[in-house]
């Protein structure tokens, strides 16, 4: 397989693959931000984890 002449490779990125800081400047946490690694299928659960205003910890699944 080869390209034609003139071909320009290009690329994209999301805004929370690469914004971090999500304390920081005004930014909340973000769905990417505190999902867990599970991909919702083959057994694995995904999972968001978000600490409420008192402290405490709640799973969401």
């Amino acid at each position: 397989m080869s390209f034609p002449k003139g071909f320009l490779w290009g690329g994209a990125t999301a805004a929370n693959q690469y914004e971090g800081g999500y304390l920081s400047g005004g930014k909340g946490p973000a769905v990417a931000d505190t999902l867990t690694g599970g991909d919702g299928r083959k057994g694995i659960p995904r999972n968001v984890i978000c600490e409420l205003a008192d402290g405490t910890r709640a799973e969401i699944g």
